[in-house]
């Protein structure tokens, strides 16, 4: 993975109610023009924290990002 972005705090969050899992990441992105492709940093970033929230849990019926 390439370091466009360095994930400085997450909380995370559960709601028996609903059956929901979530985190909330705290995100700061290194200078993008370093990077070869700096457009791909925000879909590393997605890919990652999507991969990193599902991990080890059956697949969900919505996945959210705000």
């Amino acid at each position: 993975m390439n370091n466009y972005f360095t994930i400085e705090r997450v909380t995370e969050f559960n709601s028996r109610s609903r059956n929901t899992f979530g985190q909330i990441c705290h995100i700061r992105f290194n200078p993008l023009e370093d990077h070869q492709r700096p457009d791909l940093a925000m879909t590393v970033l997605i890919s990652h924290l999507l991969d990193q929230v599902l991990a080890g849990r059956p697949a969900p019926l919505r996945v959210g990002l705000h």
